[in-house]
């Protein structure tokens, strides 16, 4: 079985493995966001609610929350990209939008 992520050697990535193709040569380093469900969120997190989080994530369009990015979607599974949507916190803080 091989490996998901990136390979490391030396600082610098130097071949992605899948289990379907094997990409080579020197590609940089790939910041990985961090990504978590909205069931898992609210556990690392215990200030917002399942419930709060499903209603900023109903209303993105109009809190500004789909324009900073921080709700990722694949098929039916959301995902809360963790940076970004501090990230959009802090602009509500300002109050940026």
């Amino acid at each position: 079985m091989f490996p998901v992520f990136p390979v490391e050697e030396s600082g610098k990535i130097r071949a992605f493995n899948t289990h379907t193709a094997t990409i080579r040569g020197v590609i940089g380093v790939i910041k990985m966001p961090t990504l978590s469900t909205v069931k898992q969120f609210p556990t690392k997190f215990p200030a917002f609610t399942t419930g709060g989080l499903r209603s900023l994530i109903f209303n993105e369009h109009s809190n500004g929350l789909a324009k900073s990015g921080a709700i990722v979607r694949i098929g039916r599974k959301v995902l809360i990209d963790e940076t970004k949507f501090f990230g959009w916190i802090e602009a509500q803080n300002r109050g940026q939008k």
